[in-house]
């Protein structure tokens, strides 16, 4: 498995940090484990927290004055060492 890397590339496994923002977001990660399964969470101003994220995962965050994540875009997430 490697780190420093995008979600998308073969062989990405590792902690990703969600976070961090300017403003509450509510953001959800989708799961690429073969149940189609999601996480959602709320983050305060600030907060972030880190994910254990494998090939294929992707999140999508919003802001909480807007609809739910899943109406918004998702990106890979960016695994660091």
């Amino acid at each position: 498995m490697s780190t420093n890397c995008y979600t998308n590339e073969n062989n990405c496994a590792g902690y990703t940090t969600i976070g961090g923002f300017r403003y509450a977001v509510q953001c959800t990660i989708w799961w690429n484990n073969g149940a189609n399964g999601h996480s959602t969470m709320t983050f305060q101003t600030g907060q972030s927290h880190d994910y254990y994220v494998r090939y294929n995962d992707v999140g999508s965050c919003i802001g909480t004055q807007y609809a739910p994540p899943p109406n918004s875009p998702t990106f890979y997430l960016y695994v660091h060492n």
